[in-house]
């Protein structure tokens, strides 16, 4: 198998680190994110997911996001957008608008099948990746 409780540490260092924003890149975002991830971000950290809206099932998402803000509301600020379909290529987790991390499979099944990596990008290369999805995250629409 591939190191699942590895990978749900690491990417919990990752989210504990974030003290304002974190946005979760993933082309394949399930309800997964919810309930296994974001709660690992701080309270009171701004969770931005940002999926494809031809490989997203929003009829999966959506639910669990509706839920996720029905109850954190505040505490857990949640908003999730979808970008046009077939833009997103990286998965990546971006910290305050200034770390990213590459992650080598989708957090949908992240590490069940096969080992996975988590990635620090380096600072020329987190500078655009940063840029170019805040701009998708712009042009993208609310799930």
């Amino acid at each position: 198998m591939g190191a699942v409780f590895d990978v749900f540490q690491v990417i919990g260092k990752v989210l504990s680190e974030a003290k304002n924003d974190a946005l979760i890149v993933d082309a394949y975002m399930g309800p997964v994110v919810l309930t296994d991830f974001a709660p690992l971000a701080p309270e009171k950290v701004a969770i931005r997911l940002l999926t494809d809206s031809y490989y997203t099932k929003p009829e999966t998402l959506k639910p669990a996001a509706a839920r996720w803000v029905q109850q954190y509301r505040d505490i857990r600020p949640l908003e999730t957008r979808l970008t046009a379909p077939r833009v997103l290529h990286d998965r990546l987790i971006i910290i305050d608008g200034a770390q990213v991390w590459s992650l080598t499979q989708s957090l949908k099944n992240f590490a069940d099948r096969s080992p996975a990596s988590v990635l620090r990008v380096e600072d020329d290369v987190a500078t655009q990746k940063i840029y170019a999805y805040e701009q998708l995250w712009a042009n993208a629409h609310a799930l």
